[in-house]
């Protein structure tokens, strides 16, 4: 979920002004190549501190838990964006 979050604050830096959903769907988009990423077994085989920022084995709840984390994005930044 944080890595959904922390994607989320990234392409806010780049793009302050980018409308929530767009946001969201960036951050869930990269997380989820991430996670399909490792299907292909290459970072199982690079280096140890490679392994430990990509990960090394796929998993449905991770991808689950990156939506849980980009919805929340979207949430935060829409009621952020009402209020101010």
């Amino acid at each position: 979920m944080l890595y959904a979050v922390l994607v989320a604050c990234l392409v806010l830096l780049v793009w302050p002004r980018m409308r929530p959903v767009a946001v969201g769907a960036i951050a869930f988009a990269c997380c989820l190549a991430l996670e399909a990423f490792q299907l292909t077994g290459i970072p199982a085989r690079a280096p140890r501190f490679v392994q430990l920022a990509l990960g090394t084995t796929f998993a449905w709840h991770d991808v689950a838990c990156y939506l849980v984390g980009a919805v929340t994005v979207v949430v935060v930044l829409s009621r952020r964006r009402r209020v101010a």
